[in-house]
């Protein structure tokens, strides 16, 4: 994804040193879904974190310096590299407030992605083939455990809806639909939050709702997701609301009305690793 003055390097640095404000923050993470050299930034400090934790990084008080690098790390793989390891050596200090959801984004970036919708705040990653006979849900991954472990106690001590949020998240991507759902919910029905977080918010239930149907093939799931991603959509037309959406009628049978939707969000988003998967939708 190109930069066309957003997010600037000053916004990087205020998102990542947690000082942004919430729009914003809501704006950097929906770019870093589609911009593979700043979430492979972020997704290297996640990687190298257990070196942090050994004491293997120097640490640095100061973002000095951040504007050369960050404008560095807009070109190329190998710049994307040189990113990730400059900002484990000026970021670490500010790592552990980073946004619980972006954990676990960033501790399933190198796995295929375990449902077929759209999470919020989220990079594309492909589907992962079926397991079939394996009874299991979703394929185990030990990153993601691990940061689903941390959220829980996190959530204990502090039952914000953000990590409220990123618990019901974490449920659901270790195929715990049941206690994903009730999570969901609760933080989905809060007045609370900018149009922004809500529409997102509703968004992941419908994600929920979605991945449950599938497993369980109960056709009440899919007409849930349908009503919640409709309410999401009156809120905000965003790229991963209009995925969902069309995977909805997808599920429901609806050919001409999936095929339609598939158009439009295509119309939204032409070139992503998403997009791929949508013109593979409309085709069949």
């Amino acid at each position: 994804m190109e930069h066309a003055g957003f997010p600037s390097d000053e916004t990087l640095a205020a998102f990542i040193d947690g000082t942004l404000d919430a729009s914003s923050r809501a704006r950097v993470m929906e770019h870093m879904t589609a911009c593979d050299e700043c979430y492979a930034a972020f997704a290297g400090i996640s990687e190298l974190r257990a070196s942090d934790d050994a004491g293997d990084f120097p640490r640095m008080d100061s973002h000095r310096g951040w504007t050369s690098w960050a404008r560095a790390a807009r070109y190329g793989a190998f710049a994307a590299a040189v990113a990730a390891a400059v900002l484990v050596v000026l970021l670490l200090p500010v790592f552990h407030r980073r946004s619980p959801v972006l954990s676990l984004a960033a501790a399933t970036a190198s796995s295929p992605r375990t449902i077929e919708a759209r999470l919020s705040s989220f990079p594309y990653s492909p589907l992962a083939p079926t397991m079939r006979g394996s009874g299991e849900k979703v394929p185990q991954n030990w990153k993601l455990l691990a940061a689903a472990a941390e959220i829980q106690e996190e959530t204990a001590r502090r039952p914000t809806p953000e990590n409220l949020q990123a618990l019901g998240i974490a449920h659901l991507l270790t195929g715990k639909f049941d206690e994903a759902i009730p999570l969901l919910e609760r933080v989905a029905a809060s007045p609370e939050g900018s149009v922004d977080e809500r529409s997102s918010r509703l968004n992941d239930l419908a994600a929920a709702y979605i991945a449950r149907g599938r497993w369980t093939g109960n056709a009440a799931d899919f007409a849930a997701a349908s009503r919640v991603s409709a309410q999401a959509w009156s809120l905000a037309h965003k790229p991963e609301i209009a995925f969902n959406r069309a995977l909805i009628a997808e599920s429901l049978a609806a050919d001409a009305t999936a095929k339609r939707k598939w158009e439009q969000y295509l119309a939204m988003d032409g070139r992503s690793g998403w997009a791929g998967e949508a013109r593979g939708r409309v085709g069949r």
